[in-house]
């Protein structure tokens, strides 16, 4: 329902980021980072900064896009690996 609602705004651009479990910070403990790694697909694990790197990667490079994107952990670990090589 949530992502519905933001597509009836009728963004020109819209990016979905859908990541599984969130890691990396001081506010999730170590077991569930452990316990994320079982999960597979875009349920497991994914580090915050590469959730973050992925979001600036969306904007540095397709805000002038149109049409509407959905990324799950692989496709944002892919994009947060290219926008990490930028020199």
């Amino acid at each position: 329902m949530k992502e519905d609602t933001v597509r009836n705004v009728g963004f020109a651009r819209l990016a979905i980021f859908r990541p599984g479990i969130i890691v990396g910070n001081a506010h999730t403990p170590a077991w569930v980072g452990w316990l994320g790694s079982l999960v597979p697909g875009s349920f497991g694990n994914i580090d915050q900064r590469i959730l973050g790197r992925s979001i600036a990667a969306e904007i540095a490079w397709h805000s002038r896009e149109a049409g509407e994107i959905t990324r799950e952990n692989a496709a944002m670990k892919k994009l947060a690996a290219q926008f990490n090589s930028v020199p």
